[in-house]
């Protein structure tokens, strides 16, 4: 409970301080990267954990999703048939991924047509994030990023760059692309807040 009240805390001071500078709230991320599409907000995000060893870091990175009270829809577990979203682990090898996510509308794949995921009757609703035991067992604290990022992706967010400028900019899409090392944050921060409140 502290930490929820912590981060909305400095959701809150974030905003009066730039509505006292005028400018827009959000702008620290008006070049975020983001994939085109966005979850339905008609649709329960209804999480089941086929991991196998990770449910109490899924069951983290949901609780902070649910914690920062974005515009997207309350996230629950699930463990029956009407689950929209699917953590699947399995040995996929050494692919350079620690995991990925596959984003729906019923049966076409977003990542393929984001526009199309994108209108006024074409959402996600429904997806599958996946993690690569190959290069496991992964700490706790970076589980938790890891189903935090996929989730993003999921939710429409994508890559954030680590460079110079990250402690401006740090985010739970941090991505090493380029050989940048990045810190793997196992939680949202307030760029990611500012992303999916552009999105949403």
């Amino acid at each position: 409970m502290v930490l929820l009240v912590n981060k909305r805390a400095r959701f809150i001071a974030l905003m009066i301080a730039a509505a006292c500078l005028g400018v827009i709230v959000g702008n620290q991320n008006s070049s975020a990267a983001t994939h085109g599409w966005k979850w339905d907000p008609f649709i329960d995000i209804k999480v089941k954990d086929n991991s196998t060893g990770y449910g109490s870091n899924i069951s983290g990175a949901i609780d902070d999703y649910n914690d920062w009270d974005t515009a997207l829809p309350e996230i629950e577990t699930c463990t029956g048939s009407s689950c929209t979203l699917n953590f699947v682990i399995g040995n996929y090898g050494d692919n350079d991924y620690y995991g990925w996510a596959q984003p729906f509308h019923l049966s076409t794949d977003c990542v393929q047509n984001p526009n199309y995921c994108n209108t006024s009757t074409h959402k996600v609703d429904f997806g599958y994030a996946y993690l690569n035991s190959f290069y496991g067992p992964y700490s706790s604290s970076l589980a938790q990023h890891l189903a935090a990022h996929e989730m993003g992706h999921i939710f429409g967010m994508a890559h954030e760059s680590c460079g110079d400028d990250y402690s401006d900019d740090e985010s739970v899409m941090s991505s090493e692309e380029g050989g940048v090392n990045c810190e793997y944050l196992p939680e949202l921060e307030l760029f990611d807040v500012g992303v999916l409140e552009a999105i949403y």
